[in-house]
């Protein structure tokens, strides 16, 4: 089943030693409650850190005083009128140790029974430990409810696609966190793939496979051609999770190089050939209608532009025909003018004079 929480963010504007402008929180809160809602977020983030008005300042001394008022007093009437009512805050401070003043003074001074947004160590945390959680408990007397800010691909992330499996989370955080919440991407059907292996994470995190997740999420969200796709979604890891990107194109890479110094060229280019066909099957499943495609063409336009550059890079190690050389380094420059990230953000040029000992 689905819990629907209406979350309120009076933040911006709300000068918190007028009574009117609770009367008001709480009007639209009955309102709210009288349509069936009983789940109820009142944010505090991406909020002045100041208290903007002298009555504020000289009631309350500094801004942490002011939002245990508020919540204290929001959570105590919202209990009035019907005690099922659930409260989730995000405070101010909102990511780091979790040992802060603010964060600590906040939850220490607020009812146990009021949950409380934490993104961890970082707004788009990396890891999210065990450790981290339980140091948050000690300093604020709540388990963290983790807003997980994966997969969005918000204000600067919004060139990168976030299809990769959830990673760094640790398998007993069910012990020492109240739950996760994932914030996804404005990209509904491309976050299907992510959710699903957070869904697994979540389910039981202690047997979570992140590789065995993702290809099975990949399965389910795109059916028949999952096998096409995963070759285009190989190049898509690129997220503040910070995992290895392009890993099935660099694996094929390494072990053609290895035949080839091993004197084995054909076993090298029926290695290329192999992965040449899917990647050319790729493209034409990028082409079509599925839903997913319809949210990757800036993503796919530019992998389109990779794929001719690696036609090129085969052609060449079959060829060795130095007109190739200046084909690549105009590919690379097309490819380097496109916003969109897939793969890793390397200078082409550098990466196949490193691994393939071209001079451009």
């Amino acid at each position: 089943y689905m819990d629907f929480h209406f979350c309120i963010a009076p933040g911006l504007s709300v000068k918190y030693s007028d009574e009117a402008e609770f009367d008001t929180l709480m009007a639209k809160t009955k309102q709210l409650h009288s349509i069936g809602i009983r789940h109820f977020g009142l944010l505090l983030d991406d909020i002045d850190a100041q208290l903007a008005f002298e009555e504020d300042r000289q009631c309350f001394g500094e801004t942490v005083n002011a939002h245990i008022y508020l919540i204290e007093k929001y959570f105590a009437a919202l209990k009035e009128f019907d005690s099922s009512v659930s409260l989730t805050i995000c405070p101010t401070l909102y990511n780091g140790k979790g040992d802060e003043y603010y964060i600590a003074k906040l939850g220490q001074n607020i009812s146990p029974l009021i949950s409380v947004f934490w993104t961890g160590r970082d707004i788009c945390s990396r890891e999210i430990t065990s450790l981290e959680a339980v140091k948050f408990i000690e300093n604020t007397r709540h388990k963290p409810l983790y807003w997980d800010n994966y997969p969005v691909n918000d204000c600067a992330m919004h060139n990168e696609m976030h299809i990769s499996p959830i990673i760094g989370r640790d398998k007993d955080l069910y012990k020492y966190a109240e739950g996760l919440i994932s914030n996804t991407m404005e990209y509904a059907e491309c976050s299907k793939i992510p959710l699903l292996t957070i869904a697994d994470y979540l389910w039981d995190s202690e047997n979570y496979d992140p590789q065995k997740s993702w290809e099975n999420a990949i399965k389910l969200v795109i059916g028949d051609n999952a096998d096409k796709f995963i070759v285009f979604a190989d190049h898509l890891y690129t997220s503040c999770l910070l995992d290895g990107n392009s890993k099935i194109m660099y694996a094929l890479m390494d072990e053609a190089m290895k035949a080839i110094k091993a004197g084995d060229k054909g076993k090298a280019f029926d290695m290329i050939n192999a992965y040449a066909e899917k990647m050319r099957a790729c493209v034409e499943f990028l082409k079509g209608n599925h839903p997913v495609c319809a949210e990757l063409t800036k993503w796919s336009a530019k992998y389109f532009v990779f794929c001719s550059l690696l036609e090129k890079v085969f052609e060449y190690l079959a060829t060795n025909e130095a007109s190739l050389i200046a084909q690549m380094s105009e590919i690379i420059d097309e490819y380097n003018s496109m916003p969109a990230k897939i793969s890793e953000d390397v200078d082409w040029k550098v990466e196949l004079h490193a691994r393939l000992g071209f001079n451009f």
